[in-house]
């Protein structure tokens, strides 16, 4: 074992494979943070506060760690970083898998799907990677700061401007996440929050859970119109929302529902006022609906 975490070669061939992964994770997941928050959502697992705070911090966290193994700064720090994250990668899995064996993993995005066994055993070897990087004796062999020592570089420099690079990483992810919580906690701004993340919903109605239960088994997500008698912003939407269902038509399911006739159903999916347009992608390990919002 001492051989092993001493063979630096060993030790920079892990650096690079895990760093590299999470940062293909990490890209997958900011190129569509709202896909992402939805993926958490569909596991059924944490709460919808939890739920957005998770899809908006992970990237980020994983982007650092990436980067941060790659370049061979602070290796240990990030690869103790890495194992609870990593754990918890493992948690979701088996917990989505006792449940729900046939959804993806959603790991790495539209990049690369892969099954909740799958997700498991790639879990499984980063954890042991990273447990080999916290523990190795070798890691300052084709580091960032070994290449501009070599170019006669301050090394003093070096790392007080790699740790001053890190902070500022630190704080520029804790502002956008801080941002985004704000977008969603506030009132002012709950019609640009609601149109970019997703909500999980019981929907109490037989005849429209039978719809969608065919619906989303056909894999097309259902567009759900709530719309009232005499209301003049419904008679603006229905045209727009009809031209929706056009356009994609074959790929969704329609579904017009009068408000005043379908009170408990609209209670249940959070509907205070028409015209209302929610998109239902998918549905959750413990039997709950995800739910797109739409002003």
């Amino acid at each position: 074992m001492k051989a092993i975490l001493s063979n630096r070669y060993l030790v920079f061939a892990l650096r690079l494979v895990l760093g590299l992964i999470f940062i293909i994770a990490a890209i997958a997941k900011l190129l569509d943070v709202t896909g992402f928050v939805g993926t958490i959502a569909n596991y059924g697992i944490l709460s919808n506060i939890l739920t957005h705070f998770y899809g908006y911090l992970i990237p980020w966290v994983e982007l650092f760690i990436g980067c941060s193994l790659v370049l061979g700064t602070v290796v240990k720090i990030s690869a103790a970083l890495s194992m609870p994250l990593i754990v918890g990668f493992m948690i979701a899995s088996g917990y989505a898998l006792a449940n729900a064996p046939g959804e993806g993993c959603g790991c790495f995005g539209t990049f690369l799907t892969l099954s909740h066994q799958g997700a498991i055993t790639v879990d499984v070897l980063m954890l042991a990677a990273a447990f080999l990087l916290f523990f190795s004796t070798s890691q300052d062999f084709l580091t960032i700061e070994q290449l501009l020592s070599k170019l006669k570089i301050n090394s003093r420099a070096v790392t007080w401007s790699g740790r001053i690079i890190l902070v500022g990483f630190v704080v520029c992810t804790a502002v956008f996440v801080s941002v985004k919580l704000y977008q969603y906690f506030d009132v002012r701004s709950q019609e640009i929050a609601t149109n970019m993340v997703a909500d999980t919903v019981d929907v109490p109605d037989s005849l429209v859970s039978d719809l969608l239960e065919r619906s989303l088994a056909d894999g097309k997500p259902m567009l759900m119109f709530f719309y009232s008698s005499g209301c003049y912003t419904c008679e603006v939407a229905q045209p727009l929302v009809e031209g929706i269902e056009q356009e994609y038509g074959g790929r969704i399911t329609p579904l017009h529902l009068k408000y005043i006739d379908n009170l408990a159903l609209a209670e249940s999916m959070k509907i205070e006022e028409t015209p209302a347009v929610l998109v239902v992608s998918s549905k959750t390990v413990n039997g709950r609906y995800v739910v797109y919002r739409e002003s």
